[in-house]
């Protein structure tokens, strides 16, 4: 029973894996960390950090039951509108409380654009 979480950031990949039936440990769970260079290709620094957190703790990948990954990348491309990092590939909408109250965030330029 273990999990794995990434986090991409502008300078550095990390990782780490989670027991997660020994969260009360004082170890919290973590079996092993990396940290590595942010790559030019988010995905390859996402996958040395997975392997390498795999590799360290001996876990069967077969016993992991999600990874989730984080990135900032993705958050500071959104905010900045920075097109030369963004593809219109889907619309995105964050769920929470709150979604029925709040209004697209999107620019009104892209918005319009698409209603063709």
């Amino acid at each position: 029973m273990y999990r794995i979480g990434v986090d991409v950031g502008g300078t550095n990949t990390d990782a780490a894996i989670l027991d997660i039936r020994a969260i009360q440990t004082e170890s919290r769970g973590v079996l092993a960390t990396c940290k590595t260079s942010t790559t030019a290709h988010v995905t390859d620094g996402i996958k040395t950090a997975i392997e390498s957190v795999l590799l360290k703790s001996g876990i069967d990948r077969s016993q992991v039951l999600n990874v989730a990954i984080g990135t900032t990348h993705f958050v500071n491309a959104v905010a900045e509108y920075d097109e030369r990092r963004l593809s219109r590939v889907a619309v995105i909408r964050l769920c929470g409380p709150y979604t029925r109250k709040v209004p697209h965030f999107w620019p009104h330029s892209a918005h319009v654009a698409n209603r063709n």
